[in-house]
């Protein structure tokens, strides 16, 4: 887990993505015990998570609808489903 609280991931939602959607992730993410916050902004929504590496690297978050990209926080990105 990140000992100083930043982020392991951070998931940005597309312009396009709908409420339910970020609230679909933020289920996933809360279901595998992963903390997660949210800022939301006028071109898109980003959604910082804290847990273990481990976990957070079998979550499927990729292929949820509304994801655009995940970053790691070592910065490696992986594009979403959009």
């Amino acid at each position: 887990m990140a000992t100083n609280g930043s982020p392991e991931l951070l998931i940005v939602m597309g312009a396009g993505a709908t409420p339910d959607q970020t609230e679909h992730v933020l289920a996933r993410l809360q279901e595998a015990g992963v903390q997660a916050r949210v800022q939301r902004g006028r071109e898109a929504t980003v959604i910082g998570a804290i847990g273990e590496r481990e976990l957070l690297a079998t979550l499927p978050l990729e292929g949820y609808p509304g994801v655009e990209q995940v970053l790691t926080g070592a910065g490696s990105a992986t594009r979403g489903s959009g």
